[in-house]
């Protein structure tokens, strides 16, 4: 029989505890906040925002992805179990080798119509490369329609071509990394799910957007960070901040100079350790 009651839901086990568990721990962690009318809502400090990395289409997302990842999956369930709102998300992700690659994705994808996000991925702990685009579908056959489609789309820009990776994924990343394999997942009870959910409170969205502008700063920025020089081609070939000064290892003006047999010994030798760097007199 399911769930169905507040006792009910809260004795459903979801991993190693209860959901009742689940959400104790949370509270008690300040990544949930309780309420004197049984309703919670997710503190400041966990939902958190990738609103300064990720730009997206004007599309609107099929999925409710912030209360089923942040409240459902990593709190209610203590990343012990998939939502039940996710069970039909697969996305389609196209890896871009640079910021000029990343960008080009862009504008294929906006021309698409379908709701995607782009951007830098190096802070995706459990990703990897350097930047990403991905299309929310809500089902298989929907993302491999799309992604025969994107893919001849790729294949057509001169910026991007055959060489650029693709691949179609279920859900987050993070799903799989904790409940996987995706297909074999196990889903939580739609009763369990619906119950807590109405019992969520929604933050308010932002009275002011972070203008796109905003973002794009910020890809040039990790861009540079990470030595991609194709940066430049956003910049009018202007450097971020300037090259630092580099030295030759040899003084070649001093009489007393003698090379080393193989120079590039020296630039690649490991810094001194702890143990060996001179100490100063004292």
């Amino acid at each position: 029989m399911p769930p169905t009651g507040t006792d009910d839901v809260l004795r459903v086990r979801i991993g190693r505890f209860t959901v009742a568990e689940h959400l104790a721990r949370a509270v008690a962690a300040g990544h949930l906040i309780a309420h004197d009318d049984g309703t919670w809502e997710v503190s400041r400090k966990t939902r958190t925002t990738e609103a300064d990395i990720w730009i997206r289409g004007e599309a609107p997302n099929p999925f409710p992805c912030d209360p089923l990842f942040f409240f459902l999956f990593g709190l209610a369930y203590g990343k012990s179990c998939v939502p039940q709102g996710c069970r039909s998300c697969f996305k389609v992700k196209i890896a871009p080798a640079n910021l000029r690659q990343l960008v080009a994705v862009r504008d294929v994808a906006k021309e698409t119509g379908y709701p995607f996000k782009c951007g830098p991925e190096l802070f995706v702990p459990y990703s990897t490369g350097l930047y990403a685009a991905f299309f929310y579908l809500d089902s298989l056959d929907h993302a491999r329609m799309a992604f025969a489609e994107l893919r001849r789309r790729v294949d057509a820009e001169p910026r991007l071509g055959p060489g650029v990776p693709m691949l179609i994924k279920r859900g987050c990343t993070e799903y799989e990394i904790n409940c996987g394999p995706s297909d074999t997942y196990a889903f939580a009870p739609p009763e369990v799910e619906a119950w807590l959910l109405a019992r969520l409170r929604r933050p308010a969205p932002p009275a002011k957007p972070l203008p796109r502008s905003a973002s794009f700063a910020r890809w040039i920025q990790i861009a540079f960070q990470i030595g991609d020089e194709t940066y430049l081609d956003f910049t009018g070939g202007r450097r971020l901040h300037p090259k630092v000064v580099t030295y030759d290892p040899i003084d070649r003006a001093s009489p007393q100079a003698v090379e080393p047999a193989d120079e590039s010994a020296i630039a690649s030798a490991p810094a001194l350790s702890d143990a060996t760097e001179p100490k100063p007199n004292r």
